[in-house]
């Protein structure tokens, strides 16, 4: 953690003081109990997640494999969520 009381990696952390709270004004906050899937691969996307409290398990399936991809702390984009609007509905 640095200064600002993200991880000094983070995007949070690396966006001056009043951009964090501008992203994070922009947002609605979301609390997801352990375990529950937030984005699934190929589905329409309408929305950025920024993860501000907690860790999450990034995964990738092929076929009946699922193989771990990465793991997200606070700070991150990919515990409390804040959900902010994204254009176009793409796929993830």
């Amino acid at each position: 953690m640095d200064a600002t009381g993200w991880p000094s990696s983070s995007l949070l952390a690396r966006l001056p003081a009043p951009a964090r709270a501008a992203l994070l004004a922009m947002g609605t906050e979301v609390v997801l109990p352990a375990g529950r899937r937030i984005l699934r691969q190929g589905e329409p996307g309408d929305a950025v997640y920024l993860l501000v409290s907690g860790v999450v398990k990034v995964s990738g399936v092929n076929g009946d494999r699922e193989s771990l991809l990465a793991i997200r702390a606070a700070g991150t984009s990919s515990g409390r969520w804040r959900r902010c609007s994204a254009p176009g509905g793409r796929p993830r």
